[in-house]
């Protein structure tokens, strides 16, 4: 609810206020402090009417805009004149200038037309005033135009034709009120005269009634109000009450008391979409509820001397007459109220009057009325309208009867203070006491009869509950025990009422009390401050007819059902305008709770007050870090900006304090959080991530309102939190260990490079030797052959033989300065040593050299002096040998995939009689250059990578003898190019 004063505009959410200021050298601001009329456009923006022009507020995002227009030609300068209303008609606003023309101005163009009010007054002749005229007030009609108070009556404005037209010629000063009722089709209209003037549309007629005090004053209102067609107008010293026929029904004076109207000059009423009427004074604000009905308010003489302490029962409701009666025991009067009409009148006294004479009321019969007095009952016969009295002996002649009850059999039972408890038998007129353990130092507070147990409950304030059984005559004392939550908590009870089932007790300091009446057991359900009762001294109890129970206590009047469940409590946070309920309630057919308040009697519907209407819950503010002031639609910030607080406020102005609040931090809270009463809440050092922020209201009758608000809000994480600070810091974390395993890896390589390097080097020098150790042993068994030539002068063959001898040298010679040779050349070396071979053996065998095709002789490279020792091995161990003639030596050279076969085969003796013939040999020669060669493998196997491989197979005919030797030497395939690459 948004209130204009003359020193700012406020915000009220029904508990805080809100004030808005003109700031100093500060565009966006409050254009004036003194507010004359505030009204709020389609999109839920304020527009400000004041001193100095108009402003507009949007309350969401917080934003102020100072409406500025200017015209030269008709003289208006918006931000500098005094507005007195302003009415919001979509994308316009109709503003009404203090003796200016009419100004319709366009929120979106920025751009205003006109209508001449003065000249229309001159056209028409219509000045009552020759000096000032002006526009007061602005009021739609629901159609196409606006109602008009102006200086010179009620005025209706076309906003078609921009045609002005006088409804009621009336001389006018400052408007006190203007209300258009389109229901009845009436203009309601009052001035500072203190007239109010009623214009019938459809009849165009104007009536006009005199606001006199005089008149007034017999129109009593009571508190609160409920017709939805009577409304409240200003009125000398206070408001009148007046309905849509125009009658003042009612008049309320301005003064001091409290929950009444506030004194002062009445500047304004509202009457909002709830039914409440504000007050608006030079005092302050009041506040009239319809919820908040009266049935009956009847105030009694502030003289009365009354005596809360024990007055306990002290109203009763003759239904037969429809009239209460209230009774003050210290000043001895009983009244009577009737309940329509409120009209209250004295019992007559009889004469055994007597000082605590109307102590408590008791009435079993809609005919009888037992008043308690002391000492003495007194008996009043309502339909004959008189009295007896019944007396009572000593103990009891000087003791006050509290409380009293009557059995199926006649007896009045009557519990008394300090004097225990006494039976009085009517009949008989006999007197006694049931049970002596109720002594004189026990006060009885309440008393119960139950037909159906037959028994008598007796609440006591020393020695707790007790259950006084009518057929056997026993006393079963209820014990109390305060760590026993199945047992009364209190030996204090103040009070006891019945429903169909349970037995309510009100007790001192332990709350409200419940146990089952038929149960053999007696058992009790406490309720008390855990339970949210407000008070744990309850005073009265009573049950009503719909089941609910109610109880009074200091703090408010509490309400639950049946079954213990606490539906409300009625005290000032819940918009009642009591508190303390501590005298006795009576529960009537009609629903209505009634009971005594400060020397006034109130009787009121509380389902009126616990059905209130769904009314939106707001977040109103959203601070962050304590300073920032957010916008709802702000909803990001840095990590650094965690700590926000939430003002939130269900828009109850009837019940405020009543309101529950809970809430929920979507993010960070799993459950619903309780709050009470308080309209905030505060998170701090929140972490950074997505949250809603949740917060619902439980009403005064105990229910949710269905309705959240909600505010969603992200926090980003500090930038070493960040996405992309950790995917940067992963890729550095990755290449710094990339580097390192790189570096590790190239400190490796280099280790194993220097490694291998230096293994190379020994294995080629180690290949050099084994080459160095090859050639001096091919040498030594070439000269040989040269030496038997020349030892048998044969010049000829040891010259050739010295030929061939010295170009395979070259060859050798040349090929062992490589690691690597081409085929032709291992070829060439081969066929010249076999030749020589030949020679040197007088041709003893014929040899083969087979060259697939495939195979490229020149590109093909092998290593040096390979083939060679197989061959002499054949030669020598195999064909040497042979007795037979046909001896043949066969070399094959094939090639498969990217591998290079060597096969050297001969039809030799086999190696199972060579190795005999050499372990007879004398000379017992080693055979260097097969060992030679394998070691040569095993290291060209270790510097390449080649898997040279040689198998070596024995030859055999069908019937097992060796028919020679097969070697098959397996090399990779390699052509020059890819080699030296």
């Amino acid at each position: 609810m948004w209130v204009g004063t003359e020193n700012g505009l406020n915000r009220f959410d029904g508990v805080n206020f809100k004030i808005y200021k003109p700031i100093p050298d500060k565009k966006k601001t409050l254009s004036h402090s003194f507010i004359t009329a505030i009204a709020q456009n389609d999109d839920g923006d304020i527009i400000a009417a004041t001193k100095k022009g108009v402003t507009r507020i949007n309350a969401a995002n917080g934003f102020t805009e100072v409406i500025n227009y200017e015209d030269t030609l008709s003289k208006i300068n918006l931000a500098a004149e005094s507005v007195w209303d302003v009415y919001p008609d979509a994308e316009k606003l109709w503003i009404a200038i203090d003796a200016k023309p009419l100004l319709c101005y366009n929120t979106k163009t920025k751009k205003a037309l006109y209508y001449d009010f003065k000249k229309f007054l001159r056209t028409n002749k219509i000045e009552f005033t020759a000096l000032y005229h002006s526009i007061f007030k602005i009021l739609p009609d629901g159609k196409n135009g606006l109602w008009l108070a102006t200086t010179e009556g009620i005025v209706y404005f076309d906003k078609n034709t921009g045609a002005f037209t006088l409804m009621a010629g009336i001389a006018l000063d400052e408007i006190t009120f203007f209300n258009y009722n389109d229901a009845v089709q009436k203009i309601y209209c009052a001035d500072e005269k203190n007239i109010l003037y009623i214009f019938d549309i459809a009849e165009k007629r104007l009536n006009s009634i005199s606001l006199n005090i005089a008149a007034m004053r017999n129109k009593k209102l009571r508190p609160y109000f409920e017709a939805s067609n009577d409304f409240f107008i200003p009125a000398p010293g206070g408001i009148a009450l007046t309905n849509d026929k125009g009658n003042i029904t009612a008049y309320l004076q301005g003064s001091e008391k409290a929950n009444g109207l506030l004194p002062g000059k009445i500047n304004t009423i509202y009457k909002d979409h709830d039914g409440i009427s504000w007050v608006g004074t030079d005092k302050g604000i009041s506040q009239f509820v319809p919820q908040l009905n009266a049935t009956l308010y009847v105030s009694f003489p502030k003289s009365l001397l009354f005596d809360r302490e024990f007055s306990l029962k002290n109203i009763f409701f003759n239904a037969e007459g429809n009239e209460w009666l209230v009774a003050s025991c210290l000043d001895n009067k009983i009244w009577t109220v009737n309940n329509s009409t409120a009209a209250i009148a004295e019992l007559p006294k009889p004469v055994m009057y007597k000082k605590y004479t109307c102590y408590a009321f008791f009435s079993p019969h809609p005919d009888t009325l037992f008043i308690l007095c002391k000492g003495s009952l007194l008996i009043y016969l309502l339909k004959e309208k008189r009295w007896k009295k019944v007396s009572l002996p000593t103990p009891w002649k000087e003791a006050t009867i509290t409380c009293m009850a009557i059995d199926r059999a006649g007896n009045y039972w009557l519990g008394t203070r300090r004097k225990g408890l006494v039976v009085y038998n009517p009949t008989s007129k006999k007197t006694w006491s049931p049970y002596s353990d109720l002594s004189e130092a026990n006060i009885i507070h309440a008393l119960q009869y139950d037909a159906i147990g037959n028994c008598i409950w007796i609440g006591t304030y020393s020695t707790g509950l007790h259950r006084y059984n009518l057929k056997d005559s026993s006393l079963q004392y209820i014990k109390s025990n305060e760590k026993n939550t199945a047992a009364f908590q209190t030996s204090l009870i103040n009070d006891i009422a019945a429903d169909g089932k349970n037995l309510w007790v009100g007790t001192v300091e332990s709350g409200l009390a419940k146990c089952n009446r038929f149960g053999k057991e007696t058992s009790a359900l406490n309720y008390d401050f855990t339970k949210g009762l407000p008070d744990a001294n309850v005073m009265s109890v009573s049950a009503g007819v719909n089941g609910d129970v109610y109880f009074g206590t200091s703090k408010g009047l509490g309400i639950t059902d049946a079954a213990g469940n606490l539906k409300t409590v009625l005290n000032k946070n819940a918009g009642f305008p009591f508190a303390e309920f501590k005298q006795s309630l009576v529960c009537t057919p009609d629903g209505n709770i009634t009971t005594v308040y400060d020397n006034e009697l109130l009787s009121f519907d509380p389902a009126k007050l616990l059905n209130q209407n769904n009314t939106p819950i707001i977040i109103d503010e959203i601070i962050v870090n304590d300073s920032i002031i957010v916008s709802p639609n702000q909803n990001s910030f840095k990590a650094t900006q965690n700590n926000i607080s939430f003002t939130y406020a269900y828009l109850n102005f009837i019940a405020p304090g009543a309101i529950v609040y809970f809430y929920q931090l979507e993010g960070f809270d799993k459950n619903w959080i309780p709050n009470g009463n308080m309209h905030s809440v505060r998170f701090s050092n929140l972490p950074s991530g997505k949250y809603i922020f949740n917060v619902k209201a439980k009403k005064v009758n105990g229910e949710f309102d269905g309705i959240i608000a909600k505010w969603t809000f992200t926090i980003h994480p500090p930038f070493w939190k960040t996405w992309w600070f950790a995917t940067i810091a992963a890729l550095l974390l990755i290449a710094c260990i990339l580097f390192f395993i790189q570096q590790r890896i190239r400190a490796v390589r280099k280790q194993e490079k220097v490694k291998r390097d230096y293994e190379k080097k020994i294995a080629e020098t180690e290949m050099q030797a084994l080459r160095a150790q090859m050639n001096p042993h091919f040498m030594f068994n070439s000269l040989n052959s040269i030496n038997n030539f020349i030892l048998k002068n044969d010049a000829e063959n040891a010259s050739g033989y010295l030929a061939k001898f010295s170009r395979l040298m070259r060859l050798i010679l040349d090929n062992s300065r490589s690691e690597w040779i081409p085929l032709e050349n291992e070829l060439k070396a081969l066929e010249l040593y076999i030749e020589l071979e030949t020679v040197r053996f007088d041709n003893a065998f014929t040899y083969k050299i087979n060259i697939a095709p495939a195979i490229n002789i020149q590109k093909a490279m092998v290593p040096p002096m390979i083939i060679q020792p197989y061959v002499e091995n054949a030669i020598w161990h195999g064909l040497m040998h042979k007795k037979n003639p046909g001896a043949s030596l066969e070399v094959n050279l094939t090639k498969e995939s990217n591998h290079l076969f060597i096969e050297i085969k001969d039809n030799g003796i086999g190696r199972k009689e060579a190795a005999l013939l050499k372990s007879k040999s004398a000379t017992r020669q080693k055979p260097h250059g097969m060992k030679i060669t394998a070691q040569r493998m095993d290291m060209v196997n270790k510097l390449y990578d080649i898997n040279a491989t040689t198998v070596i197979t024995d030859l055999q005919d069908t019937e097992g003898n060796a028919t020679g030797t097969r070697i098959l030497f397996t090399l990779e395939y390699k052509l020059y190019d890819s080699h030296n690459s």
